[in-house]
């Protein structure tokens, strides 16, 4: 009779191994067709300051992802992200007047604990308005050429990882292996995530054609920006300053638009979440969290 039960729980447990490596495939597929702005860390250390937006790219092999567009006393200032590998750290390729000046990490979020009542307290991220953040890139040091690599390998040696060893099972599919072997019901649901993650990615990919930075440009007018954009999901105004978020929030695409007399001033992407000028978001929040908890992630 035990040697029945040993029999049929090591039969599932086979079961789940076998299925988990599965959908460790699937996501493997899945992740390797939506890794648009990835870039190895040896091509990414062959930059250097000056170099052009058109070189950067060409060489990287990719736009990267939109970070900010603003003006500064260097001209016309553009941020650009790239999850620079192994390991994965996102970091801001920051150009001025369409020349490389520097290469900072991407600004974690704030984060905060809000209590639930008979349930574990939750991680919440914290309003910030979008130029404290822009201004903690342009105070960050910069890592380019040798310095990139050595920054690579510090956080590789953080996680304790020797130089070289690639990641076995990507940390976003750990989650759905374990509840495999230990359900092995929920497999099919995991799964069905992962083979449906292309068309998600796909409709996401259409939603941020809709909302590209470079459809508008510093100094248009809102009356012409809402032409191309719409309406904004968010507005909010401080004095001369209007904040507004335009974009899918179920998508996960958005793009913040700051206007100053009614002119486009600055954009911020989807790293500057959640977008707050006027401070009130940010209260409402911190309000609701338990005390002297936020931290920045």
């Amino acid at each position: 009779m035990h040697s029945k039960r040993w029999d049929t729980s090591g039969k599932r447990i086979c079961m789940s191994i076998c299925s988990s490596l599965l959908l460790l495939q699937v996501g493997a597929c899945s992740n390797s067709k939506s890794a648009r702005h990835v870039v190895d860390v040896q091509i990414a250390s062959q930059l250097q300051v000056g170099t052009s937006l058109a070189d950067t790219q060409s060489m990287l092999g990719s736009r990267g992802r939109f970070g900010f567009l603003t003006r500064t006393e260097g001209g016309e200032t553009l941020g650009l992200e790239y999850l620079i590998r192994p390991p994965a750290a996102s970091m801001f390729l920051v150009f001025e007047d369409r020349a490389l000046r520097s290469i900072v990490r991407v600004p974690r979020r704030e984060q905060a604990t809000r209590p639930r009542k008979n349930k574990v307290p939750e991680s919440v991220v914290v309003p910030r308005n979008p130029n404290t953040v822009l201004r903690k890139v342009f105070e960050s040091e910069s890592y380019i050429g040798q310095d990139l690599v050595e920054l690579l390998d510090s956080i590789r040696e953080s996680r304790g990882r020797p130089r070289g060893q690639p990641e076995i099972i990507p940390n976003n599919l750990l989650p759905a292996i374990f509840a495999c072997i230990i359900c092995p019901g929920i497999l099919v649901v995991a799964i069905g995530e992962e083979l449906d993650r292309p068309r998600v990615l796909r409709d996401r990919e259409l939603a941020r054609r809709q909302w590209e930075y470079h459809k508008i440009g510093l100094g248009m007018e809102q009356r012409e920006v809402e032409l191309i954009f719409g309406k904004p999901r968010l507005e909010q105004t401080v004095g001369r300053v209007r904040g507004c978020v335009y974009g899918d929030r179920r998508r996960g695409v958005e793009i913040a638009v700051e206007f100053y007399d009614g002119h486009v001033r600055s954009m911020f992407g989807p790293q500057f979440l959640h977008f707050d000028w006027t401070g009130e978001l940010r209260k409402a929040v911190l309000d609701s969290c338990l005390p002297a908890n936020a931290s920045s992630k």
